[in-house]
C-alpha cells in the first residue's frame, strides 16, 4: 500500500507588487503548515513534489517533516492542470510508498475532487467548493505510481482548514 498526500500550499500574501509565483506565506499561513505538519509526521513520507513557487516551497519548509524526505520543486507543477500533475505523480520512482503533493488551486482540489468522484460525487462537489489554503486529502493507493489513474484508491482522510 501507498500513501498520497495531495495538499493545496498555505495562506500566502497577497502582494500585488511581487509576481504570483514570488508570493510569500503570511505569519498565519507558516503556522498552518507547520499544523499540517504536525498531523503528517506519522506518515512516514518520504519524498514530496512541489511546485516551484515561494509559496509551495515555503510551505514545505514549514512543514518540518521528519526523516528529511527528498523535496523536489517542479516549475511544471506552477499552475498546472490535473493531467500534469498526475503525470508526475505516475513519474515517482516505485521504491516511494508514501508521498506528498503541495500545489495550487484549482489543480490540487480538482485532482482530489476527481479521484473521489467515482465513490462519492457529493464528495467530490465539497472538495470542489471548500479546499482552502493548507487543505489537504490523503488516499491510501493500491498500487504502483503510474497506474493511479486506473487502480483502487480509498480516501484515508480529508483535511479543511477553517479560516479564521
Amino acid at each position: 500500500m501507498r500513501s498520497l498526500v495531495l495538499m493545496r500550499h498555505a495562506t500566502a500574501a497577497s502582494d500585488l507588487s511581487v509576481a504570483d509565483r514570488d508570493r510569500p506565506l503570511t505569519a498565519e499561513g507558516r503556522a498552518e503548515a507547520a499544523a499540517a505538519g504536525r498531523m503528517f509526521a506519522t506518515l512516514g513520507i518520504t519524498h514530496v513534489l512541489c511546485s516551484s513557487a515561494v509559496r509551495t516551497r515555503e510551505t514545505t519548509a514549514c512543514l518540518a517533516l521528519p526523516g528529511a524526505p527528498v523535496v523536489e520543486p517542479l516549475d511544471a507543477l506552477y499552475l498546472c492542470g490535473t493531467n500534469t500533475l498526475l503525470q508526475h505523480i505516475a513519474d515517482t520512482a516505485d521504491a516511494v510508498t508514501s508521498l506528498l503533493v503541495v500545489a495550487h488551486s484549482p489543480t490540487v482540489p480538482g485532482l482530489a475532487a476527481r479521484m473521489v468522484s467515482g465513490a462519492s460525487p457529493r464528495l467530490a462537489e465539497d472538495i470542489w467548493g471548500r479546499f482552502p489554503p493548507a487543505s489537504w486529502a490523503r488516499f491510501v493507493v493500491d498500487g504502483p505510481w503510474d497506474a493511479l489513474g486506473r487502480m483502487p484508491y480509498a480516501l484515508a482522510s480529508l483535511v479543511h482548514v477553517e479560516r479564521r
